[in-house]
């Protein structure tokens, strides 16, 4: 009990200081911080995100495109949306070595015809190209014969793109208790995105 009278004590000093803190901005009396700068060190060494974007768009140039619903990133991230799957609107676009489709299907709001969900199958059999696919809808249907399906209760997100000719599937980091945290920190699915991206073309080699 005294631990948590403690911890509760600490809380109340950190929001009363910056309270304080903002008031003094706001008149000009101390300098504003940006939030993000108290996840760097002293060096400015980048953030994790920062250094996925870095990756995306210098080392591994990397063309994201996003059909469904709109998706926040905490950073600028280059996306474009699509709003059909066909060849043009997947086909790699000039100046990328990689392509990653994110389908954000949370709302139920995607439908796919049956030419499309065939479309990405023989596309997540290329190298070089990953599927996100964040619902429940469609969970199932790009899993190769040969792949071990993976899942957990409440998970919905999952990922697909070959290795040296062999499909691969994933899970990623959201599930049904995860949807609360946009209301909160609406950039979290964002974040989560570019990180399950990283993984991709740290395996993919």
């Amino acid at each position: 009990m005294k631990k948590k009278k403690i911890i509760v004590c600490v809380a109340i000093v950190i929001v009363a200081f910056s309270l304080v803190y903002s008031l003094l901005a706001i008149n000009g009396i101390v300098p504003t911080i940006n939030p993000r700068e108290l996840f760097k060190s002293d060096n400015n060494e980048l953030t994790g995100v920062e250094k996925i974007k870095e990756i995306i768009e210098t080392t591994r140039p990397t063309d994201i495109a996003i059909l469904g619903d709109d998706i926040s990133f905490s950073i600028e991230i280059e996306t474009r949306k699509v709003d059909k799957i066909d060849e043009s609107t997947i086909q790699r676009k000039e100046g990328f070595k990689y392509t990653v489709l994110v389908i954000n299907d949370l709302n139920n709001n995607v439908s796919l015809t049956e030419e499309e969900q065939d479309l990405l199958r023989k596309k997540v059999k290329e190298y070089g190209f990953s599927l996100i696919y964040l619902g429940e809808k469609y969970s199932d249907t790009w899993n190769s014969e040969d792949e071990i399906p993976l899942d957990l209760k409440g998970n919905l997100f999952y990922i697909h793109y070959s290795v040296s000719g062999t499909q691969c599937g994933a899970i990623g980091a959201w599930t049904t208790e995860d949807q609360n945290l946009l209301k909160t920190y609406p950039y979290s699915l964002g974040e989560t995105i570019l990180y399950s991206i990283e993984s991709f073309l740290k395996e993919i080699g």
